[in-house]
């Protein structure tokens, strides 16, 4: 897999994917697309995990790999 640029493609609505920034590193997390929303104000992209959230501050992704089959 190779790592997407957040500004050229965005993930789905609620998928949960491996992120990547400059600060944190790399983490899993669910992403949410603000633009439109009342809570844009924030940023257009919103990740976040149980440790917190980032919102525009994620520069690439890429999609979870699939779980083990046994």
């Amino acid at each position: 897999m190779n790592w997407i640029d957040i500004a050229k493609h965005a993930p789905k609505e609620g998928q949960r994917v491996i992120t990547y920034h400059d600060m944190t590193g790399i983490d899993i997390m669910r992403y949410s697309d603000l633009e439109g929303t009342k809570d844009e104000i924030m940023g257009k992209h919103f990740f976040s995990n149980r440790a917190g959230f980032l919102t525009d501050d994620v520069t690439h992704w890429m999609p979870l790999p699939a779980p083990p089959s046994n």
